[in-house]
């Protein structure tokens, strides 16, 4: 069932990413579904299975998005790996949200940061304030703004089918310790 849960997950992700948020952009800025999946992952089920779905999500979005095969499987591989590191420390209430929303921002703006540096040493000539103010910056902030969204459903939906109903309880993301 948790493999299930895996592969609907990526797929759903995939699904957003290529077709439904391009949709949603505001001047330019996109947020990044698949980030968000992957991040989701890392928190909820560890770096291992984030980085298997991670990379496979990133091979399929580059066959249906980029054209090359590496560049988003490398990212959402990174972003796992980072991201999984979190795993475990999810817990609480309300706060689980923030933190949770935190390390996809993160994520977000580093992947943003890593693409206009790429962009600045391969020749592009880029301005890079510009491009950083203009479109760096305002991505992230919708991203983050996507991100509360995306993360608050799913601790509703926790809290929803947690047996004790109990904010104190409730635990967010991770397993069950011993």
């Amino acid at each position: 069932m948790r493999y299930v849960k895996l592969i609907c997950l990526t797929l759903l992700g995939i699904a957003l990413q290529a077709m439904l948020f391009p949709q949603l952009q505001i001047s330019g800025a996109q947020p990044d579904a698949f980030l968000l999946v992957t991040v989701f992952i890392a928190l909820q089920y560890g770096w291992f299975e984030a980085v298997v779905c991670g990379a496979v999500g990133g091979l399929m979005l580059d066959a249906l998005l980029a054209g090359s095969i590496g560049p988003y499987a490398l990212l959402y591989t990174a972003v796992a790996i980072l991201a999984g590191g979190f795993h475990n420390r999810m817990e609480g209430g309300f706060t689980a949200i923030l933190k949770a929303a935190g390390v996809s921002v993160l994520c977000y703006f580093l992947r943003q940061v890593f693409t206009l540096v790429v962009a600045y040493f391969s020749g592009v000539g880029v301005p890079m304030a510009r491009v950083f103010t203009q479109a760096v910056l305002p991505g992230t902030l919708y991203h983050a703004a996507v991100s509360l969204a995306w993360f608050t459903i799913f601790w509703f939906k926790k809290m929803r089918t947690h047996k004790k109903h109990t904010w104190q309880a409730t635990r967010f993301y991770g397993r069950k310790r011993g």
